[in-house]
């Protein structure tokens, strides 16, 4: 009896241990669990926590697993707004300004029989595509959950909502109002690829389809447009490429302009097309705020405010509302994203005969290269920042414009804005 006991010891001490060892690790696992934000349900990866804690792509794919979950959750929402059966009409985005073609492939115009336009944006083939459809995705989950912790957990929006934390979501919600709408992903055959490969494209809003003449400028923001972790050769290339890019805080990548030529008022008899090469060139304040006169067509002395030049300096006062409401609505209170390569996207109309039913349209657009940042994002708003002081500065210059845009304004609010931002 006595042998059994004392060789029974061994055991139980083994048991003991074992169950010890067991109660730290849960003990450990719990902690952990409570202690990374926004985690509801399940405790995400090491390497998902790793990179919420840290600065870092905001949505990169831990595994083929969690990549196919989003990509057939963008696939189903693609087929949803934008399936076979309504697609009747697919021609290239003659619009088109700034960026580049991903992959040799132009954005598409989808028109459908509801009337309701879409752009099909191509994906890049690397994991840029995923990044930025990932992106559009979490915006829809943060508004899919609104304030709310809880959701079904085996539901696709919630493999994005807990790889966010709350405050993630919170900025996400925030930014949510400034973006195109995005309707989810699909895959078609690009025919002028031999043999016709499969491409993926995002399908957003066609903010040029309340315009008949859209005049259009893309802004790059940000004093950086490079990542943190870019390889030197592609910080030396931008460096070269766009000197004062760090100086100003933004460059512009296109543009386009309608207008009268001659007498006979044809708005199709004047297009101008500006490319990024014209952007690199503008090397100093002056420039930039010609350039800026002439997009507005401002660049005359602006004329009665009930004609076509009293109505381009409401647009330019619009434009400059926006921008402060951005920053106030989103910059002010983002501490954990960071926007590089991001562009400001601005349209109104350049037809003067013609009664938009939208007097202008100001977007963020390009997300491929959001990061997690703690903090706010200075090198974002410094190129907001620089933007707004520039546009103000426009604004007061033209004759008597903010007299007029105060009597005139479509938001009677935005002048005091204007005014209480200075």
């Amino acid at each position: 009896m006595s042998s059994l006991s004392q060789n029974s010891f061994p055991y139980i001490s083994l048991d003991l241990a074992v169950a010890a060892t067991a109660a730290t690790i849960t003990f450990i696992t719990l902690f952990k669990f409570n202690w990374i934000e926004g985690n509801i349900g399940f405790i995400i990866s090491d390497y998902f926590s790793k990179i919420r804690r840290n600065a870092g792509p905001f949505m990169v794919p831990d595994s083929n697993e969690v990549k196919d979950q989003i990509f057939r959750l963008a696939i189903l929402r693609g087929r949803e707004h934008c399936h076979d059966a309504i697609l009747t009409n697919i021609i290239p985005m003659k619009d088109q300004v700034g960026g580049h073609i991903a992959a040799g492939n132009p954005m598409l115009r989808v028109s459908t029989s509801s009337s309701s336009v879409f752009v099909l944006k191509p994906l890049h083939v690397d994991v840029r595509g995923f990044r930025e459809m990932a992106f559009y995705e979490a915006i829809q989950s943060a508004i899919y959950f609104g304030e709310e912790n809880d959701a079904i957990s085996d539901s696709y929006p919630y493999t994005i909502k807990q790889r966010c934390s709350e405050n993630e979501l919170k900025a996400l919600r925030a930014l949510s109002s400034f973006i195109p709408e995005y309707f989810g992903v699909i895959v078609r055959p690009n025919k002028s690829s031999i043999p016709p490969l499969m491409t993926s494209y995002l399908v957003l809003s066609d903010l040029t389809s309340s315009f008949r003449h859209p005049c259009i400028i893309d802004l790059k923001v940000g004093k950086r447009t490079y990542e943190p972790d870019a390889p030197l050769r592609k910080v030396e290339s931008q460096t070269r490429k766009y000197p004062h890019q760090e100086i100003f805080g933004f460059r512009i990548c296109g543009m386009t302009i309608y207008g009268k030529r001659g007498d006979d008022g044809d708005t199709k008899a004047f297009c101008q097309k500006i490319d990024k090469r014209f952007g690199q060139s503008l090397d100093d304040e002056k420039s930039l705020r010609e350039t800026f006169l002439t997009f507005f067509k401002l660049d005359e002395r602006a004329g009665d405010p009930n004609d076509a030049d009293g109505i381009r300096v409401r647009v330019l006062a619009n434009v400059l509302e926006q921008m402060i409401v951005i920053r106030q609505s989103f910059l002010d209170c983002n501490n954990s994203l960071a926007l590089y390569a991001t562009s400001i996207l601005i349209l109104y109309e350049g037809d003067d005969e013609f009664v938009s039913p939208e007097a202008y349209k100001l977007k963020l657009i390009d997300f491929a290269h959001v990061r997690r940042h703690p903090g706010n994002d200075w090198n974002y708003m410094y190129g907001l920042e620089s933007l707004i002081k520039i546009y103000r500065s426009l604004l007061f210059e033209v004759e008597d414009t903010f007299r007029l845009y105060s009597d005139l304004a479509v938001d009677p609010k935005a002048s005091k804005l204007i005014l209480s931002s200075l």
